[in-house]
């Protein structure tokens, strides 16, 4: 998941990219686990991150 959020993060892949390369066989059972994990779903993470690197 740490891989993940890096990902997401700096935007370089796709939920569906990271779905595939995490070994997840859905984005439904890839997007509960980030959201258990990190305590936010994959694609809130990533808005919230773009919302960071344009503020600041």
């Amino acid at each position: 998941m740490s891989l993940a959020r890096d990902a997401l993060s700096s935007d370089t892949r796709s939920i569906s990219e990271l779905t595939a390369a995490t070994g997840y066989a859905s984005e439904k059972a890839f997007s509960t686990t980030f959201r258990r994990v990190v305590g936010a779903s994959p694609r809130h993470f990533r808005d919230k991150a773009r919302q960071q690197a344009e503020a600041g």
